[in-house]
């Protein structure tokens, strides 16, 4: 029973509270990861998560962009299981344009999931997203259909210091919500905080950055009963 009820908690936390933690201005649910790359950095990265009281929930994924001249292909691989009764891949695969202060892409979005002794769902969608940024002030905004079937908008409004940054974000999927964010940087410590309302979920972390190697371990906050641990490693070349 209490691995039936984890599932249920894994299944509604991706749709409400999926991805807390995201390099600054990457886009909702990490649909968008590192498709904003004005510096046209080439960029790899490996994350992961577990949930507190549920020791069998895992994830795991990678993500990367690399640049050529004014456009740039990104990827995202997510991996997720909880003990032998549920399964997860999601894969994104993108490609963006960038030129001046504009640019704008589209996306290509798969999940399949597996239930043990039920079929496998294998589904598709797509997201289409733009973005303008100016000195410190960057906006975005993109939809599409998500793999289960369900529509997807976001806006982002951000302001981008050297060692600070904020952000607001609107986001619709199954329900409507709003995020607001921000990223305090002091030498190699970052400090990133970020609430989602009316869920009342929360994400509080800390990133360590060396040269082109940055390290962020965090705290998210799902439900009342339920929180995730969550690291990421990734590294620009530059």
């Amino acid at each position: 029973m209490k691995k039936i009820l984890a599932l249920c908690f894994v299944l509604s936390a991706f749709c409400i509270a999926s991805e807390f933690s995201y390099g600054f201005a990457s886009g909702t649910a990490n649909f968008n990861a590192f498709s904003y790359n004005p510096q046209n950095i080439a960029q790899l990265g490996i994350f992961g998560e577990d949930v507190q009281e549920i020791t069998d929930y895992h994830r795991i994924g990678a993500l990367a962009n690399w640049p050529m001249g004014i456009i740039s292909g990104n990827f995202l691989f997510e991996y997720t299981t909880l003990d032998s009764i549920y399964q997860r891949i999601r894969s994104k695969i993108g490609i963006s344009v960038t030129r001046n202060f504009l640019g704008g892409g589209v996306s290509h979005l798969m999940n399949i999931e597996i239930a043990k002794n039920e079929e496998t769902w294998n589904n598709h969608g797509f997201l289409l997203h733009g973005h303008l940024f100016w000195n410190f002030f960057f906006c975005s905004g993109g939809g599409g259909i998500l793999p289960n079937k369900e529509l997807f908008f976001y806006s982002t409004i951000a302001l981008n210091f050297e060692n600070y940054k904020i952000y607001l974000e609107f986001i619709q999927e199954e329900k409507k919500f709003f995020q607001i964010g921000h990223l305090f940087k002091m030498g190699v410590l970052g400090v990133e905080t970020a609430y989602r309302y009316p869920f009342a979920s929360f994400y509080i972390g800390l990133s360590f950055s060396m040269d082109s190697w940055k390290l962020s371990l965090g705290k998210k906050g799902v439900t009342r009963y339920y929180s995730k641990n969550y690291w990421n490693i990734s590294k620009k070349f530059q």
